[in-house]
Parts: C-alpha cells; structure tokens; sequence
C-alpha cells in the first residue's frame, strides 16, 4: 500500500506551483516519488469534484515509498500537497499496481490518435516553467505534459549496467498529447515539436526508448547509451534473437556475426 497526496491548481497558480516543486524536488528523500502533470482536461477520478471535471489544471501527486502508516511520511505527504494555492487537495492510501499505475489509464485508452516528445532534465529552471505554462495554457490537443521525478536508485547502476541509459537526470520531461482528427495531425505535432525545441537550453541527453515517435528513429542509439552501448547490445540481441522477433518497437537489430 502507498500513502498518496493530491493537489490541483488553477491555471493561474500552476507556475508559482511549479516552481515550489521544482526548488523542493532535489531535496526529498528515496522515500518520496513526487510528479507534475498539466492537464488538458481533469478526468473523473474519485478525487475531483465534479465542478472541476474537463477543467484544464495542474495536478501535483506526491508518494510515500514506505510504511503508508509513518507518521514521517503523513507529515511530508501533507505537507507537499500543501504547497502553492491548491484547489482540491485530497490524502489517501492505494495498492501501488491495482490503483496508483491506474490513475490515468482512462486518458491514455486505445482508439485515440497519440504523439509524445519526451527529454531528460537536470533542473527546471524558471524559464522553463514559463515556456512549460504557456504551451500548456492553451494547447488545443487534449492530453498531458508530465514532468515525472527520477532520481533515486536508478542512478546508483552503473552507466554499462543495463540498456536503459542516461539515468543520472533529475526529471523526466514528457509531452503526452492526444486527438481524434487526423486533420490535426500536423499542425499537433509541429506544435509539439516546437515547444520542446524552445526547452532545449535546459534539456539533457538521451531520451527513452518507449517514447521515441516515427520521426525519431535517428535517436535509437543515443537512447541506447551511444554506439559503443549500442554495439554491444546488437552483439547480445544476436545471441538472444537472431531473427529480430522483437521487433515492434524502436529497438536494436542483431549485430551481424563476424
């Protein structure tokens, strides 16, 4: 089980919002996950009123990784659900797999058209949130920008460990954006795209696999840790699967014996 708190805030208090999360985020402990997504439209989920339902806001959720029941980790749940001018702040305690990982399974189901961009970040600097907040405030695609917290124990694994590379960032900055018409999908994208070419002064290297787009296959390697990284992990896919089975995403093809 894990204690959860959840704030949302108005559009016009997101960036002072942001900005307390962004100061506070490199001083929490391993026992605190604490992410950041700005709606296009809040879902209904149990704790919105149904005044706020399909209002554009920003919600903040906090975790507490341990006991549920620590008196330390009610103190800090509260206390990061408090921060900024909250709408709605609501505290409860849910089963991580049958209920956190399922808090947004509804905006994301199958059927929509989707694209995603997705960045490491060090630090998210005030121009940044601005550049984040003005995107968000008025983007006419439906979905999230999420900035999720890293950190932790995924940086203590050596660089060489595992295929998944460039753990050492702070946070992890993904444009989630959802629609129906297919005659959106350029102007969507190239709106997409263009937000996350402003944010690049404070964007890291490396980018997840799962969240590479059609338009970013020249980014495999270097999501893979770069051509040395790569190398050896076509040397172990040949070992492993020769015929390339696993295939449906952006992966790695199978180095050629020799």
């Amino acid at each position: 089980m894990m204690r959860i708190g959840v704030s949302l805030y108005d559009v016009a208090d997101a960036t002072e919002a942001l900005r307390e999360y962004a100061a506070i985020v490199p001083t929490l402990p391993r026992t605190v996950g604490w992410h950041a997504a700005l709606k296009h439209d809040m879902p209904a989920l149990p704790f919105v009123p149904p005044e706020l339902v399909g209002a554009r806001m920003l919600m903040l959720v906090a975790m507490w990784l341990d006991d549920a029941e620590a008196p330390d980790g009610v103190e800090m749940i509260d206390r990061l659900s408090a921060i900024g001018q909250p709408k709605v702040t609501a505290t409860t305690v849910l089963p991580f797999a049958a209920g956190v990982q399922k808090l947004i399974d509804k905006e994301f189901e199958d059927g929509h058209r989707y694209y995603t961009k997705e960045a490491h970040v060090a630090e998210l600097a005030d121009e940044a949130i601005d550049k984040l907040v003005t995107f968000w405030s008025d983007m006419p695609m439906e979905g999230e920008v999420e900035i999720i917290g890293l950190g932790g124990a995924i940086g203590d694994v050596a660089e060489d460990a595992t295929a998944f590379s460039n753990r050492g960032y702070l946070l992890w900055l993904n444009f989630a954006m959802r629609w129906d018409d297919p005659a959106c999908d350029a102007d969507y994208m190239a709106r997409t795209r263009a937000v996350v070419g402003e944010l690049a002064p404070w964007v890291g290297r490396g980018v997840y696999l799962n969240m590479l787009n059609f338009d970013e296959m020249d980014r495999v390697v270097e999501a893979l840790g770069g051509p040395e990284k790569y190398a050896k992990l076509g040397r172990v896919k040949a070992q492993y699967d020769p015929g390339n089975l696993f295939r449906a995403n952006y992966n790695i093809v199978p180095a050629p014996a020799g």
